[in-house]
């Protein structure tokens, strides 16, 4: 079995407001609500498999999140190659 290289990703957020907040991969923020039902309800909605996001939380005052996500280095992906837009 072949073995590839792994990149891993550690993301951090910490709610320091007064709102019910919603993250992304606990580093891109999603919205702010007034109660935690409100949050709940509108993540309820998104589609996790269409979003850009791995993980979804929903983050009281005060409370904080930690994710590590984890990214497969293929053989085809280890070389780029850039196109100048001149």
């Amino acid at each position: 079995m072949e073995r590839f290289e792994k990149v891993k990703f550690k993301h951090y957020c910490k709610n320091e407001s007064s709102k019910v907040i919603a993250v992304g991969n606990a580093k891109d923020f999603i919205a702010a609500y007034d109660t935690i039902d409100e949050a709940a309800e509108a993540v309820s909605k998104i589609n996790i498999g269409e979003s850009k996001w791995g993980v979804i939380s929903i983050l009281s005052p005060g409370e904080s999140k930690e994710i590590e996500l984890e990214r497969v280095l293929y053989p085809e992906e280890d070389s780029w190659e850039f196109e100048s837009g001149n």
